[in-house]
């Protein structure tokens, strides 16, 4: 339509002014000004929409001008989604409700699902400190995660879309389910299927996931019992355990020690020296805590961060230690 208006300009002024050139650039004046009052009109205000006039969660909503994630408030703008076709998301009420689907989907894994998977789902809920309007979301999605065919390597592609400027997020998405696999101190066939699927959000390369899961079946088999810290219990216990000398004891609580501290680096025993320095800044870059200030964010999420980063420096410290390496 506006081009028919531009030659109807073009010919208005070349006829009046008896001049080809002038009606040219008369349209070529009419297309800018056009131009100039569109982008004004478009400007951002106040959160509601991007500099170029696109919603927030539409395809870049995370990306920032000036690379900075600071000014984002992820309860506010909307999200539609390829998975929840009929719904709209605030950012966070989608991550919930990615989160719980899949945690429904894993743990379905099994062929059933047991009380042990809700209540871990029920602890995750805690720790990220839900307000209940989000708890009864996230429920339902968990429910609906146990019988729904969705495809996880498109959910993730969406999740990655949505947090492209927040790698943190996209890695603690993929740890809650992780650990929610592994809840039972074993990963079947089935669960390892759905962590590969989610390995992308790591953002490391495909071919490293035998070797990152690798660590947990290890630590999985090491023995011992399961610490809160997420390390296996010390030398106490085992140095008697399987009727086996205090030494071997010793050896196998430190193998499994060392395994839960490989794991959480997502390294492998060979590790170089300046890799594991490598993965370790990677990771805290991830987690920093100080990149989900402010942003309306579930206050457990913060703290989850924030005790994912000591996991993160205690393991970095163990295997240093292990490896006789001064930091």
């Amino acid at each position: 339509m506006r081009f028919i208006v531009y030659f109807l300009i073009f010919l208005y002024f070349s006829e009046s002014y008896d001049s080809f050139f002038v009606g040219l650039f008369a349209a070529i004046a009419a297309a800018y000004l056009w131009r100039y009052v569109k982008s004004r009109t478009q400007r951002p205000d106040t959160g509601s929409t991007t500099g170029r006039g696109r919603s927030w969660g539409e395809s870049s909503w995370g990306k920032s001008a000036g690379g900075s994630s600071a000014s984002y408030d992820f309860g506010k703008g909307h999200i539609r989604s390829a998975i929840f076709p009929n719904e709209v998301f605030t950012p966070i009420s989608f991550y919930v409700a990615a989160l719980f689907l899949c945690l429904g989907r894993i743990a379905k894994a099994k062929g059933v699902v047991h009380e042990k998977d809700i209540d871990s789902a029920n602890r995750v809920m805690n720790q990220l400190r839900l307000p209940e309007t989000l708890r009864s979301e996230a429920r339902k999605y968990f429910n609906q995660g146990k019988g729904s065919a969705f495809s996880v390597p498109v959910l993730v592609a969406e999740v990655k879309k949505q947090f492209i400027a927040f790698p943190n997020f996209q890695r603690m998405f993929f740890d809650i389910c992780l650990s929610a696999a592994i809840l039972d101190g074993r990963i079947i066939s089935s669960e390892k299927a759905i962590i590969r699927d989610l390995f992308p959000l790591t953002g490391a390369r495909p071919e490293l996931f035998e070797g990152f899961i690798g660590q947990f079946e290890q630590s999985a088999t090491a023995g011992g019992e399961r610490r809160d810290d997420g390390y296996r219990s010390g030398s106490g216990s085992q140095r008697q355990s399987h009727g086996g000398s205090q030494e071997q004891g010793w050896g196998r609580a430190t193998k499994s020690k060392l395994a839960e501290a490989l794991a959480t680096l997502g390294v492998t025993e060979d590790v170089q020296r300046d890799e594991l320095k490598r993965v370790y800044r990677h990771l805290i870059n991830q987690y920093h805590p100080d990149k989900l200030a402010g942003q309306n964010l579930p206050e457990g999420l913060v703290e989850m961060a924030k005790e994912k980063t000591q996991q993160i420096i205690a393991s970095y410290n163990y295997i240093m230690e292990y490896k006789g390496w001064s930091r």
